[in-house]
């Protein structure tokens, strides 16, 4: 069975008020797309911090964890480009290093106006 990496993230939003639910509906979507897909979570990683930037606690983490796999056995699930990054170039970047150890990216949502295009489906 082919195993998944989920990494979620949420910004903090007005007034200091954190979008927790935000979380949730990330992490109950890729976990249903885990199940239909017939994909083993082999982890779960999460965020509530800046897109702008990867000196986030569980994108370390996640970073630390993960070791090179069979090629494309592993995918990296993500709800939308931005969870990874608000910077499309770094985001770009990033996922290519995913690439590199083995990974398959596979983002749920795509903006067909950002400008990343998926890296692999």
């Amino acid at each position: 069975m082919k195993k998944a990496y989920l990494y979620i993230r949420s910004a903090r939003v007005d007034e200091g008020v954190v979008t927790e639910n935000g979380l949730q509906q990330q992490e109950e979507k890729l976990r249903e797309y885990c199940r239909e897909h017939q994909l083993k979570i082999a982890g779960v990683f999460s965020d509530i911090a800046s897109g702008t930037t990867f000196e986030r606690p569980g994108f370390k983490q996640m970073l630390a964890t993960i070791k090179p796999g069979r090629r494309w056995s592993t995918t990296l699930l993500l709800c939308s480009w931005d969870r990874l990054s608000r910077q499309p170039f770094e985001g770009r970047r990033m996922a290519s290093h995913f690439e590199e150890l083995g990974f398959a990216v596979k983002i749920l949502e795509e903006n067909k106006s950002a400008l990343l295009q998926p890296l692999s489906n």
